[in-house]
């Protein structure tokens, strides 16, 4: 699959999901051929930023 000038090694794609694709979960679903991946959503409120839950994601 292409977007734009980026070649994807696969069509699996996984979608950013708050509270679920974190760091770890995102390295599987890659090692299982996941072709793009995503972060979790992020917070626009400044007073989140440097909480430990956050810097954990």
């Amino acid at each position: 699959m292409r977007i734009g000038d980026y070649q994807l090694k696969s069509r699996i794609l996984l979608a950013p999901m708050a509270g679920i694709t974190d760091q770890p979960f995102r390295k599987l679903c890659a090692a299982y051929g996941a072709g793009l991946t995503f972060s979790e959503m992020m917070s626009t409120n400044p007073q989140v930023w440097h909480t430990e839950k956050s810097r954990l994601r």
